[in-house]
């Protein structure tokens, strides 16, 4: 969705908003329960934004990069794809898939979390 459209639906609700008040309809409930809704939303999509903010992290700090054989607690393997919802691991005839809230970065070295 692009910003045009978001902000075209944005100004078209507050119309829409105005002109319930201006006919007389009490529009402060609404409003509250757009409020409260925008609370969950945001409540709910907390985990996707910090899956993508590590992805981008690891993604631009590159602590190891694409056939590099890296140890990260326990896990041995070379690095056979960095992406922004996972990492993947290739060792031993085992494929691991670890997603960026998994890695986390200490004094600049992966660590496995979780």
């Amino acid at each position: 969705m692009d910003i045009q459209r978001v902000l075209r639906i944005t100004v078209m609700l507050f119309a829409v908003l105005v002109a319930l008040d201006k006919l007389g309809f009490q529009v402060a409930p609404l409003v509250a329960g757009i409020g409260v809704a925008g609370i969950g939303i945001g409540f709910a999509v907390q985990g996707v934004l910090g899956n993508v903010v590590a992805g981008l992290t690891i993604i631009f700090t590159k602590p190891f990069r694409v056939g590099e054989y890296v140890e990260i607690v326990g896990v041995r393997g070379d690095v056979a794809a960095v992406e922004l919802f996972s990492t993947h691991f290739r060792g031993r005839g085992v494929r691991l898939g670890l997603g960026p809230a998994d890695v986390r970065l200490v004094n600049g070295a992966p660590v496995l979390t979780g």
